[in-house]
């Protein structure tokens, strides 16, 4: 038969065959064609793939892809691709097994030095790979998968893609079209599979933790994103908004796929588009709503209503934590039972927050880095009280977290892995706490925390202030439900005041540049500028549409900074050192007064000292007298506070000769226990007696007495100095 004839025949012979004809026939009557062809035509090759789209079973067959080898083979030629793909796509194949497949069943074909078989390219098959497969790229050491279907990310060593591996990631259809078995043994090649996948993480970016971008708002370059869960929402300096699906790669990070914090709408043509924002008028409401709630004035202001005004600006900037530029500053709630804390968690802070999370304080700090995961979203964590060494150490790494988040500037923590490896988080979150008795902060800490306190309700004989208190609130709560109520076809109203300040997100920067230059010239610190301008400029963004001028923004710096008393607020980061850092964990240690009906109650070596001193500190501030009025009213008496100290190894004593005579001071015995208590698992746990002889004002006396025993080696300073107040009449002594 000549050359034409066989050809013709082979022709004939594929036309004849029709859909639904037995796979094994049409393998067998191939064969033998394709081997008696000895340069085919392209007319042939377009018969077989034609052939091959009319049945999608013909993709898997062994046979069928040895007669495609042996034609490509016997002609010296490659088969088309896109003919090729497009077959396979029609007959709903995937082009990876074919490659595999021709690789395999064509292999005596290669060894007589024939070009390739079927000329596919290396990035389509990575780029169906890593789409069936979610393969995110490789870390260095580790290959990171986000599995389709899956919010939860994978990491798996390029030596540990094991079959069970592989199926954890991707269902067994999956893995049998790119790695079909070898002479039948299994379901799939396990080795080609991880051969394929290692192969492709190294025609992709790399892909570090830090990369990978989580819920919560972002900023990339001047360009704000929004990473709401199924969606991208990026805002443009100029306000034009776009919308791109999650789980995609935008400017080098890759923005995950995760639980919603937002749901989108769609307008008249199926577009998407942002729910309706709050109004301008409920913003100034909100802002109204927060003086429902008394915060005591830092200082020598009249009011509260400026650390109110703090409060409101926290909450409206919290979810923009990873887009701020500048800081992020953190937000700490105090109050004892009944100021309304948990109400201001719960009913302002909570119902206006997006993706807020919320813990408690028993959570650990690894527990709140794993649920902030690579998220931007906010945390708050209530009851962050401590009692005990071990809540110290808990509240402690807490506030490393927060330390490092608050810098924009590409804060990364690292935490060691199971693996040996260190694992990268990007910190961008903001943090509030709340607690009965003030936290102890480091000098670091207290410049980078804002401290709300509330004020001690009214006692229980006070029947007007309480009536008084209770419809206050009632109010509130009646104000709330109705806000709800407003923005229920928008989300709610944490949504509507999301979507507010992400449209003008931009104006909230030119906002925030104003009032960093108007606290700048009211004589703020760096620190200051840097913790007051972003929730200023967030307070004004609520209620406003427009960023403020530069004499609004002078005016508001007047009335909050200087009038309001938020100067007075944070510390200086030269206001002790160490020495402060040791006074104020002291302070805080808990310590167990007796009532004198015998019950128990829990309270503060600061609380403690206060009451002790009696009047003696009458000029150290209204919010001071609250916490002694506490434990007044649980029937605490002052001698039983001196007594619980004494035997912990502190006294209050008024020397009566020397430098100090005359003034009421505190003496921490050389062994204190409850010193050594305070400070265990600190930096000065074994040093802190060198530390406070050294500082300014403090005398070390031999021969003190404290807690009934004599001759003890002690560290005496004003307790006014203590406390870390200025006494206006250092006189003044009980």
């Amino acid at each position: 038969m000549s050359h034409a004839d066989r050809t013709s025949d082979w022709g004939n012979a594929i036309a004849s065959l029709h859909h639904g004809s037995a796979i094994d026939r049409i393998a067998r009557e191939l064969a033998p064609l394709a081997e008696a062809v000895t340069a085919p035509s392209p007319a042939l090759v377009a018969n077989l793939l034609e052939l091959i789209a009319a049945d999608r079973r013909l993709t898997e067959h062994g046979a069928v892809i040895r007669s495609a080898a042996l034609l490509a083979a016997t002609g010296q030629r490659r088969l088309d691709y896109l003919q090729l793909e497009r077959a396979v796509q029609v007959a709903g194949g995937h082009i990876a097994r074919w490659r595999t497949l021709v690789r395999t069943e064509g292999a005596i074909v290669q060894a007589a030095n024939t070009p390739p078989l079927i000329n596919i390219p290396d990035a389509v098959v990575y780029q169906r790979l890593v789409e069936d497969s979610g393969l995110l790229g490789s870390d260095g050491s580790h290959l990171v998968f986000l599995p389709p279907r899956s919010r939860e990310i994978f990491r798996v060593g390029k030596s540990e893609l094991t079959a069970s591996a592989l199926l954890a990631l991707m269902p067994l259809a999956v893995c049998a079209d790119y790695a079909p078995p070898r002479l039948g043994r299994g379901h799939f090649d396990s080795q080609v599979m991880a051969d394929l996948l290692n192969r492709a993480s190294e025609a992709m970016p790399p892909c570090r933790r830090t990369m990978l971008r989580g819920t919560g708002t972002w900023r990339v370059g001047s360009v704000v994103v929004a990473n709401i869960g199924d969606w991208l929402v990026r805002v443009a300096p100029d306000g034009a908004i776009d919308f791109l699906p999650s789980g995609t790669r935008l400017e080098n990070y890759v923005w995950l796929r995760q639980s919603p914090i937002l749901t989108l709408q769609q307008n008249s043509r199926g577009t998407p588009i942002l729910p309706a924002r709050l109004r301008t008028r409920d913003g100034r409401r909100l802002r109204a709503l927060a003086r429902a709630w008394e915060f005591l004035p830092p200082g020598q202001a009249a009011t509260g209503y400026s650390i109110a005004h703090v409060v409101v600006g926290w909450t409206a900037i919290a979810a923009l934590g990873g887009a701020l530029r500048y800081w992020r500053p953190h937000l700490w709630i105090t109050g004892e039972h009944g100021s309304g804390k948990g109400e201001l968690l719960t009913r302002f802070i909570g119902s206006c927050v997006a993706g807020l999370l919320q813990s408690v304080g028993a959570t650990t700090e690894a527990g709140v880095r794993q649920s902030l995961g690579l998220t931007s979203l906010p945390h708050v964590l209530d009851e962050a009280e401590v009692q005990d060494p071990a809540s110290r150490m808990r509240i402690e790494q807490h506030l490393e977290l927060a330390r490092g988040a608050a810098d924009p500037s590409g804060a990364v923590v690292r935490k060691g892995g199971p693996d040996g490896h260190a694992m990268e988080f990007a910190a961008a979150s903001m943090f509030c706490w709340a607690s009965i008795a003030p936290p102890p902060l480091k000098n670091a800490d207290a410049s980078r925390i804002v401290i709300a306190r509330l004020r001690a309700p009214p006692p229980e004989h006070d029947l007007v202030a309480n009536r008084q208190r209770h419809e206050r609130f009632a109010r509130v709560v009646d104000a709330f439900a109705t806000l709800q109520r407003r923005y229920a076809d928008a989300g709610g109203l944490a949504a509507a005041v999301y979507v507010r300040m992400l449209e003008l997100v931009h104006e909230f920067e030119h906002a925030e540049d104003l009032f960093r230059t108007a606290l700048a010239a009211a004589g703020a610190g760096g620190r200051a500028v840097s913790a007051f301008a972003p929730t200023l400029a967030g307070a004004w963004m609520l209620s406003h549409d427009t960023p403020p001028t530069s004499a609004q923004a002078a005016s508001e710096v007047t009335r909050h900074w200087l009038h309001g008393g938020m100067r007075d607020h944070l510390v200086d980061s030269k206001r002790g050192g160490a020495g402060r850092d040791i006074a104020e964990a002291v302070l805080a240690q808990p310590v167990r007064l007796q009532t004198r009906q015998l019950a128990d109650i829990t309270s503060s070596v600061g609380e403690a000292l206060l009451l002790a001193a009696g009047q003696g500190v009458d000029t150290i501030g209204q919010d001071l007298h609250g916490l002694r009025a506490r434990l007044q009213q649980a029937g605490v008496a002052h001698e039983t506070a001196r007594l619980t100290l004494g035997v912990g190894g502190i006294a209050l004593t008024t020397p009566t000769r020397g430098p100090l005579s005359g003034q009421l001071c505190v003496d921490l015995a050389h062994g204190s226990r409850l010193v050594r208590e305070a400070l265990h698992g600190t930096d000065w746990a074994g040093g802190w007696q060198s530390v406070l002889k050294n500082m300014p004002g403090v005398l070390t006396v031999s021969g003190a007495r404290i807690g009934g025993i004599g001759g003890l080696t002690a560290y005496r300073q004003p307790l006014l100095q203590f406390l870390g107040h200025q006494a206006t009449d250092p006189t003044a002594a009980a």
